[in-house]
């Protein structure tokens, strides 16, 4: 896998920085793929929580955060369009 896009986050909504391209990222996280955002406007990586059995985006490659986005997998593949993001809205709002 090389890179991938997520989209349809709303551009007035919070979190939409995790909108974009994001690359993969030599070596990956726990053995799983990840991603960085290749576009600089954000530092964001998409990757696999072995603990939380989630992708997750998040501004570091850290599982020990919440972070911005997660989608609930067995992590057999990659993310792809199958997956159902909840995107955090803001405190008191939740994902």
């Amino acid at each position: 896998q090389g890179a991938l896009q997520m989209q349809g986050r709303d551009a007035k909504r919070k979190n939409a920085s995790i909108n974009g391209v994001y690359a993969a990222v030599s070596g990956g996280f726990n053995m799983k793929p990840a991603f960085e955002k290749a576009d600089g406007s954000a530092t964001r990586f998409l990757f696999y929580s072995v603990k939380k059995k989630r992708w997750k985006i998040n501004e570091n490659l850290d599982d020990s955060a919440g972070g911005f986005a997660y989608a609930k997998d067995a992590g057999d593949s990659g993310p792809g369009p199958q997956l159902r993001w909840h995107i955090f809205d803001g405190s008191g709002k939740g994902y």
